[in-house]
């Protein structure tokens, strides 16, 4: 039978499950920002290759760890953690200056020590602030280098670590005689390898080559 004139054909409905005809301007439900738990599981992906970014940067496999950072990276930003990113951000910002790359590292550890900041995390405050530091000592910026090493010192210190400032004191002993303090770089120096010695650090044997 045909149709009454005037008459229309209903359109297509949406699917089951969608929010919005197609045209309204509104996106359906599965193509809006991930939920919850699509978030949490996003981020334990992106834990594995961050982690082993770090395992391959230790081994001086430098390309896999940046590659990996920034697989780290490009799963963290879907999540929405701020937090993720950066340190995902900090991860490839050292594998970056690993490989000597200074000039792409600085932007990325700058961005992360400015989430850090803003949302008050004082672990990676601390962390990034290194990071920062070592880039500076890289491209021969010697009081910007130790600026940043003194404050992430003193950031791990309020923490009430041993090994993380130990690490800092020895970046910031280059810096020291860098700038012609000697002194100043073997008393740094002195307190970090007996830190190392302490806790069976790696970089106790590393920088005097003797076995623990």
């Amino acid at each position: 039978m045909g149709r009454t004139r005037g008459s229309r054909s209903p359109g297509p409905r949406p699917a089951s499950g969608q929010h919005g005809a197609p045209g309204d301007g509104r996106l359906p439900r599965h193509a809006r920002r991930p939920d919850r738990g699509t978030r949490a599981v996003r981020r334990g992906e992106g834990l594995t290759p961050r982690s082993l970014s770090l395992y391959h940067r230790a081994r001086g496999e430098r390309a896999q760890a940046e590659d990996l950072a920034r697989a780290a990276l490009a799963i963290f930003e879907q999540t929405e953690d701020r937090i993720l990113v950066a340190y995902a951000e900090r991860a490839l910002a050292k594998a970056l200056l690993r490989l000597g790359d200074s000039a792409a590292a600085l932007p990325q550890a700058q961005r992360a020590l400015e989430v850090c900041h803003a949302l008050g995390d004082a672990f990676g405050q601390a962390g990034t602030l290194c990071v920062v530091g070592e880039i500076h000592l890289a491209d021969g910026r010697l009081h910007q280098a130790r600026d940043c090493l003194a404050d992430a010192l003193r950031r791990w210190t309020d923490l009430r670590g041993e090994l993380f400032p130990a690490r800092t004191k020895h970046t910031l002993a280059k810096v020291h005689h860098a700038l012609g303090d000697t002194c100043g770089a073997e008393r740094l120096t002195a307190e970090a390898v007996d830190t190392f010695r302490t806790y069976g650090a790696r970089e106790y044997t590393e920088l005097t080559g003797r076995s623990l």
